[in-house]
């Protein structure tokens, strides 16, 4: 192998782990052991630094203490400065990069909010209102006065490197950049994102920019049409907790089709060390503005309008660890054309630590409205359409949703019950472009149940018919599944002061999971055929079982499908948790 050869593949070792590396911000519970190093999230850095700007009775950046005969009325904020309080604070309390302390008989009347810190004391005092903590520290540039301004630093991406932890990684407001937005796949190898990022304030709020540039390692970063791209993006934003945005966007990138399925990390690892690729991907180029307000909490709701081109992507050859030999599964043709689509998302998250939840909810919910010129179509496992089926429009115009709906309970200091609930589809007008339609099995639905199974009988997963065509496409217009599990904590945070590099708690998990997928016709006539109005019976569902360890960063399972007895059992790693 020559030296070239070995360079890139040294490359894309260390830009592949970074990738399934790279975490994002962990929030903290009170009076809890710190845990390494993460990102806050953007939606929660800019409610602290709104909270803080705002009008407070006492501001504070030294070390300062409220004695118990000292009356705060109104809130407090503190930056970079520890805070004892044993008085009463009248208010909220703010603590940006610093801890707090309660003293015996110390009274809040509102809530505790700190980034960077942690509250200790909560068994000895009262506090009136909601304690939020987030361990992972706020980035920030003062704005002249008593204020703070976040310094943005996320755009749907991940740094690349970003684990290395060598020394605390600063990003200025301005400045060139490398991110990775999407992931190692079969399509592109490794797509790199660089390019400048700006920042700028204006009147109430802040405006953002990006011009990045794609290149892709697949063939050795050949230059071509097929392995450069760009992304260009422009935002407002207004400040406070409950913040205005508004924007645009240029893009000639990669997508893929089912993205909600399993995370970036576990697909970059899976494709790079296995040579599994379990998405499909497909190309978009144009335009899109968008809209919207986000507030506390995770709470968004935007509204886009986009006008691009989707195509087809052919799978290609990048290197792997293991089975670099093998040929990989094909990439599926999708319905080629101009689309102009009307996407409405929301979302909602009220864990009270996004990388390892004991309570809260998530949600997602989208739905989107589009219309098609479609120059060709992909190919797909029924031809001629079967009797009753809707055929296919050149000029589709639909309406589809999805809701991914998880519920996190904490039952006791040691267990834990966290459901998860998926449902989407088509909900109104034509036949769904082939790279809308859904599939469910595998290890991020339904792990008993190998994905992409082609046996005979197991169209309820993935909705094909009796032409095998390459890469087997997800043909499904409806899906819906359940995961339930109950997890036993283990207590092995306590190796942190032990074990070099530990983190997490460990966790025993048994779940339970069932779904399955089905195509919606106007004349039923087949067994996974439904008419538009009619939902399968849960009986038709399948189901599986299933066991394992969770080490919060890596899990190890067993899934048995229950719904087919014949069906052997699955081994399989998940990064972080199932879900």
């Amino acid at each position: 192998m020559t030296a070239r050869r070995w360079g890139v593949i040294t490359r894309l070792t260390a830009l592949t782990a970074a990738m399934a590396m790279a975490s994002g911000a962990a929030a903290q519970q009170p009076d809890t052991l710190p845990s390494a190093p993460q990102e806050l999230p953007m939606l929660v850095a800019r409610e602290a630094a709104a909270r803080y700007n705002s009008p407070v009775a006492l501001r504070v950046k030294s070390a300062t203490t409220i004695d118990s005969s000292q009356i705060v009325e109104g809130d407090v904020a503190t930056l970079e400065a520890p805070l004892t309080i044993a008085g009463v604070v009248r208010g909220d309390v703010v603590a940006i990069n610093a801890n707090v302390m309660l003293q015996p008989g110390a009274r809040v009347d509102g809530g505790i909010f700190v980034v960077g810190g942690i509250v200790s004391g909560l068994d000895v005092a009262r506090v009136a209102g909601e304690v939020r903590t987030y361990q992972a520290r706020l980035r920030y540039t003062p704005n002249g006065g008593e204020g703070i301004v976040v310094e943005e630093h996320e755009g749907g991406g991940e740094a690349l490197l970003s684990w290395v932890r060598l020394r605390p990684r600063v990003e200025r407001e301005n400045g060139f950049r490398f991110r990775n937005y999407a992931t190692y796949n079969r399509v592109e190898g490794l797509p790199i994102y660089a390019g400048p990022y700006i920042t700028r304030p204006i009147p109430r709020g802040v405006v953002t920019a990006e011009l990045f540039g794609v290149i892709r390692s697949a063939e050795n970063f050949r230059w071509s049409s097929e392995n450069v791209g760009h992304r260009a993006t422009i935002e407002a934003r207004t400040n406070g907790t409950l913040q205005l945005l508004a924007g645009g966007r240029l893009q000639d990138v990669v997508e893929s089709i089912q993205p909600w399925q399993m995370s970036n990390s576990e697909t970059a690892l899976a494709t790079f060390f296995l040579h599994r690729d379990y998405r499909d991907w497909y190309s978009r180029l144009g335009g899109s503005v968008f809209a919207g307000v986000a507030g506390a909490r995770g709470l968004s709701v935007i509204a886009s309008l986009s006008d691009e081109r989707w195509a087809s992507r052919r799978e290609r050859d990048p290197w792997t660890l293991f089975r670099d030999a093998q040929p990989w599964r094909a990439n599926p043709t999708i319905d080629d054309g101009r689309y102009h689509t009307f996407r409405l998302t929301g979302t909602l998250d009220t864990r009270n630590n996004p990388d390892d939840p004991w309570d809260g909810w998530t949600v997602f919910a989208e739905i989107e409205r589009g219309h098609g010129e479609v120059d060709s179509f992909g190919a797909r496992s029924r031809t001629p359409p079967a009797p009753g089926a809707r055929v296919e429009s050149a000029h589709p115009e639909y309406t589809r949703g999805l809701l991914d709906l998880r519920r996190y309970s904490r039952l006791s200091p040691q267990t834990q019950l966290n459901t998860r609930i998926i449902a989407g589809g088509w909900l109104a007008g034509d036949p769904l472009p082939l790279q809308r339609q859904l599939s469910v099995g595998g290890f991020g639905t339904l792990p008993g149940y190998d994905f992409n199974d082609g046996t005979p009988g197991r169209d309820k997963l993935r909705c094909t018919g009796p032409i095998v065509r390459p890469g087997r496409p997800a043909e499904c217009d409806r899906i819906a599944a359940a995961q339930l599990e109950y997890r036993v904590d283990l207590g092995l945070e306590r190796l942190r002061n032990v074990v070099p590099f530990w983190y997490g708690r460990g966790a025993v998990v048994a779940f339970v999971d069932a779904g399955r997928g089905w195509r919606v016709r106007d004349e039923v006539t087949d067994a996974v055929d439904f008419g538009t109005r009619t939902l399968p019976a849960l009986n038709t569902f399948l189901t599986d079982v299933g066991a394992g360890l969770d080490f919060s960063v890596v899990g190890l399972y067993v899934a048995k499908a229950v719904s087919t007895s014949s069906e052997p059992p699955n081994v399989f790693i998940r990064v972080r948790h199932r879900f």
